[in-house]
């Protein structure tokens, strides 16, 4: 999908008994490209992957993730140094549900294995519960309420598919 042209680029059909992952492009076709991926496709390795190869990603976590926290902050700056080194599940259950947090995470203690990203955290009303995108888009050059927003098209390209269907 081209955004700014809103148009798709390129678009395949498959049986709805076929997965949709192979169908991705080769991981070589990411280079400064973004996906916007929903959490179906959560997948740690493959993310470490798509960032070897100098692609971004933001996408949707499943509620189940247990990284742990190197840094974090609310959504005014405000670092959160009591989390530092916990487990997100220790410390998920004490998040302001009223204000977004933003958390650097890595998952594994092996430094060759270590998968390190930026984890955003917002409470969802409707669902009662927290909605969690994970990206290696970098902090000091997208700010929260950018990853957010941004992770947002990705329903304008769901929305087309469902008008299509």
């Amino acid at each position: 999908m081209d955004l700014l042209a809103d148009q798709p680029c390129c678009i395949s059909i498959s049986p709805d008994t076929t997965g949709e992952r192979e169908f991705l492009p080769s991981l070589s076709e990411f280079a400064d490209c973004l996906m916007l991926i929903d959490r179906g496709y959560f997948d740690l390795n493959w993310f470490d992957e798509v960032n070897s190869h100098q692609g971004c990603y933001i996408a949707r976590c499943r509620n189940n993730v247990n990284p742990v926290v190197d840094e974090a902050w609310q959504a005014d700056g405000k670092a959160l140094k009591h989390v530092k080194g916990k487990c997100l599940k220790n410390v998920a259950g004490k998040l302001l549900k009223r204000q977004r947090v933003e958390f650097m995470v890595h998952w594994g203690g092996d430094k060759e294995h270590k998968i390190k990203a930026r984890l955003i955290a917002f409470w969802n009303a409707d669902e009662k519960c927290y909605t969690w995108l994970i990206t290696n888009l970098p902090r000091e050059e997208f700010t929260l309420d950018e990853v957010s927003e941004t992770y947002r098209l990705h329903w304008q390209i769901e929305l087309v598919f469902m008008c299509k269907e």
